[in-house]
């Protein structure tokens, strides 16, 4: 995990870069939590889903999540596919949609937006990404604090 500030911030919201090996950044106010790590795997179709969606509702961070009633939905961003990327594109979008279908159960507005367009709300260029600002940052991590960021500008 790394952790950070984000000074003056006032709203709520998360970052995803999906896959087995992902990233999750959570930016709650002035507080700025990135976490990443790696999914069980499984063969069986479907499952990954699973194991993500348990991921995320059971053990990230965000299950004792509750936004308040009395404010807007805050935004979740999950990366959507890179469209020149051909192998492995079915069993990341399992990964994907438990992301997805977690976040909308926890009370998340929830976007699938492709990197190119993350890369470009979080840093004004669909070829720069926040990995390039923190080159010894996790990859996975970098991308969805630039999801997270591309968010801010969402809500």
């Amino acid at each position: 995990m790394l952790q950070g500030g984000l000074k003056g911030n006032e709203k709520t919201v998360v970052g995803v870069d999906p896959g087995v090996n992902f990233g999750l950044t959570i930016i709650n106010r002035e507080l700025v939590s990135i976490y990443y790590g790696k999914l069980p795997t499984d063969k069986r179709p479907g499952w990954r889903g699973i194991y993500t969606y348990d991921y995320v509702t059971k053990t990230s961070p965000l299950k004792d999540y509750h936004w308040n009633e009395y404010v807007e939905k805050p935004v979740a961003i999950v990366e959507g596919a890179s469209y020149n990327d051909r192998h492995g594109q079915v069993t990341l979008e399992e990964v994907r949609f438990g992301f997805f279908f977690a976040l909308y159960n926890l009370g998340f507005d929830v976007h699938i937006v492709p990197p190119m367009s993350i890369r470009k709300l979080a840093t004004g260029s669909g070829r720069h990404s926040i990995g390039d600002d923190f080159p010894s940052m996790n990859s996975n991590a970098a991308d969805s604090l630039g999801a997270a960021l591309a968010a801010l500008k969402e809500n």
